[in-house]
């Protein structure tokens, strides 16, 4: 967009550096507009001060013309209130011309620095977003104080300054390399904590992860050792490597440095290189052996690679969710209590593989929900007009040998070219693969079991059948992986089809617990504009979680 500024477009929008260092400032350090819109009431573009009608500007020196829409001169009513409909047209003068903010409109001529707390005035009572929510500091304030600027000490700018940019594209050898680091220390005993993890990674391996993808296993306890190197998972290499987890036995302490140090010289097997690469690290314990994960750290920050943390247990490591901070990975987090945790084992090892896809190669979640299924149960799934490719049922229960299901089309019709399949390392996996494209509507699953009590998971996933189809996807994340103040326990979800934010969703988050006799708790997401929520209406909803109960590890 920038690069291709020009006619029209360029004179709107002025220079494109200043447009772009502005966007920049977005992304990078968090700071945001300092400008009102016209009938906005919470961001005006003009308000009162002191009985004086000003600009909604980071300047308080910014000249400008009010109007109305249809070029009537604005009402000022009693007691200094402005007409909604009243908008400000800005210039500049020309004899002492105002130099910020960038963060105001980068396109007026002569606008070209940060507003600060000496020359260039930032205006405190201005009632624009940026002084909403970064408690009135100046912009330059915000962004000097980034680690950005922070590590640069007393280094003085050079009057020429050389950028060198790096270039990165994607392989063609394979969707991504992936290396799976578990624990197997004997507090795996523990829980059946290895018996769980042996049937979620088998199957993970067995049936979900994609072909194309290169995956190497590596499993620790005192030591590390490489189980498989690198390898491409084909129908093949599926069956040796799960059977080589199927091998697994627990003992030991817990070198967790040991692990991640060996992942990457899996990832790096070759003369590869690691960067952009990720290591699935799973463990239950605390370290008792070096290295330490601050010991290597650096050195995983040097070969640019992303690790995922699976904490398993109450004992799990403090220092996880930092790695995955400081490497750009994701943090999770699974109780001993939680039902079918296998499950939860296998959703983790399948978003840290999926991120490596691109977005049209990734699956959909139509639904995943735990139920105790007493006799029977009928489960609703309603597939959407743009999904149908590839679409899965896997139902995991204690027994497949127990349980009877039974798949209809939204036509009631039973969906005879459906194909069952048990997973044949453990009988705990059923995956029932419904022919694409699956006809849209809403399909019915009937469940029966002939024991007393199950508990039987469901999780359905699909893709969009055609290429430009873009289907309704969400993405959750956290503010903050560590939580020490209120402010920072904020959950948000972004719901988008394609390009476009979708609006008056109902979004829920089930947040686990550390504690067992809590369990999963419920909190709905706004997209309002109040409270967690910055912006109204941009398909981002944000909620406080407010129901700690006590400290330990919370997953979303």
């Amino acid at each position: 967009f920038l690069s291709g500024l020009n006619g029209t477009t360029s004179k709107k929008y002025g220079s494109p550096a200043f447009q772009l260092v502005h966007e920049w400032a977005h992304y990078r350090y968090g700071v945001f507009d300092e400008y009102g819109t016209p009938g906005d009431y919470r961001y005006p573009s003009m308000y009162c001060e002191f009985g004086m009608v000003r600009a909604n500007a980071c300047s308080v020196r910014m000249r400008f013309t009010a109007s109305t829409g249809n070029g009537e001169p604005c009402r000022v009513y009693r007691g200094c209130r402005v007409s909604t409909k009243c908008n400000a047209k800005f210039y500049q003068n020309t004899r002492d011309p105002v130099e910020s903010s960038i963060m105001f409109m980068p396109y007026i001529p002569g606008v070209s620095q940060f507003c600060d707390d000496s020359k260039r005035k930032h205006n405190i009572f201005a009632p624009s977003k940026h002084n909403h929510i970064c408690q009135r500091r100046s912009t330059w304030d915000v962004i000097s104080n980034n680690a950005d600027f922070q590590n640069l000490g007393g280094q003085v700018p050079e009057t020429q300054v050389q950028v060198k940019f790096q270039e990165v594209q994607q392989r063609n050898d394979s969707l991504g390399k992936v290396v799976m680091a578990l624990d197997i220390s004997g507090s795996m005993r523990d829980h059946d904590r290895l018996v769980r993890l042996k049937s979620a990674a088998i199957h993970f391996v067995r049936d979900v992860l994609p072909n194309g993808f290169l995956l190497g296993i590596v499993v620790f306890s005192s030591s590390a050792k490489v189980t498989r190197w690198l390898t491409a998972v084909n129908n093949a290499s599926r069956i040796d490597m799960a059977k080589a987890i199927d091998l697994l036995a627990a003992g030991g302490g817990t070198c967790i440095g040991c692990a991640l140090r060996q992942s990457v010289q899996v990832l790096k097997e070759g003369g590869r290189t690691a960067e952009g690469d990720t290591i699935i690290l799973m463990t239950d314990g605390e370290e008792n052996e070096d290295p330490r994960i601050a010991a290597v750290l650096p050195e995983l920050l040097t070969e640019k690679v992303v690790v995922n943390t699976v904490a398993l247990g109450t004992s799990a490591a403090k220092e996880l969710e930092n790695l995955a901070l400081m490497t750009g990975g994701k943090a999770f987090s699974l109780s001993d209590s939680q039902a079918n945790i296998e499950v939860a084992m296998e959703s983790a090892f399948v978003e840290s593989t999926t991120a490596q896809l691109d977005e049209a190669d990734r699956p959909i979640t139509i639904l995943d929900e735990s139920i105790k299924l007493n006799k029977s149960k009928k489960i609703s799934v309603l597939i959407d007009s743009g999904l149908g490719k590839d679409t899965k049922v896997v139902i995991m229960s204690g027994s497949q040998t127990n349980l009877e299901v039974h798949v209809s089309d939204p036509k009631g019709n039973t969906c005879k070219n459906c194909s069952f399949r048990i997973s044949n390392l453990g009988s705990k996996w059923l995956t029932v693969e419904i022919p694409s494209p699956a006809m849209p509507g809403t399909w019915n699953l009937a469940l029966a079991t002939k024991a007393v009590m199950d508990v039987v998971n469901v999780r359905v996933t699909s893709m969009a059948v055609a290429a430009g189809d873009h289907p309704i996807r969400l993405r959750t994340f956290l503010k903050r992986f560590d939580v020490n103040q209120a402010l920072d326990a904020c959950i948000y979800s972004e719901v988008s089809k394609g390009p476009h934010a979708v609006l008056r969703a109902k979004v829920l988050a089930k947040v686990m617990t550390p504690q067992e006799n809590v369990g999963q708790l419920i909190v709905e997401l706004f997209d309002d504009g109040v409270g967690a929520d910055v912006t109204a209406n941009d398909g981002i909803y944000s909620a406080y979680f407010t129901q700690f109960k006590g400290n330990g590890r919370y997953s979303v």
